[in-house]
């Protein structure tokens, strides 16, 4: 099952909180790549730019990161989770960055499926 998922960088994150998110989205995908050797589905400028304490270069294909009003936008897939729930629940293991504005799993808000989820 292919989930896509887009996270929004808020463009007045500091470096070490962009560095604290391209770390921990690397572990992410390390553990996600599993047995496969390596994860595909994100941008390596991306995670390169995040890791070195930068904004994704907005000079990146337009698919994989843009600049909005709102912020930095990428994108990658999970290949690995079996539903949006365990998407989400993965990320939150692994992504509590204060740089980041957002998550959309599949085109909703992480925080909006965990407010239905509650209820």
């Amino acid at each position: 099952m292919t989930i896509i998922c887009e996270i929004t960088v808020r463009t007045s994150a500091t470096p070490e909180q962009l560095a604290a998110l391209g770390s921990s989205l690397w572990q992410w995908c390390n553990r996600s790549a599993g047995n496969m050797g390596g994860y595909q589905y994100l941008d390596n400028q991306v995670l390169t730019d995040l890791i070195s304490g930068k904004l994704p270069g907005s000079s990146q294909m337009p698919k994989q990161s843009e600049q909005r009003l709102d912020g930095i936008h990428f994108r990658f897939c999970d290949e690995v989770s079996p539903s949006r729930r365990a998407a989400i629940a993965s990320l939150r293991r692994e992504i509590a960055c204060p740089g980041v504005k957002d998550i959309l799993v599949d085109g909703i808000s992480w925080n909006l499926v965990e407010s239905k989820d509650q209820t």
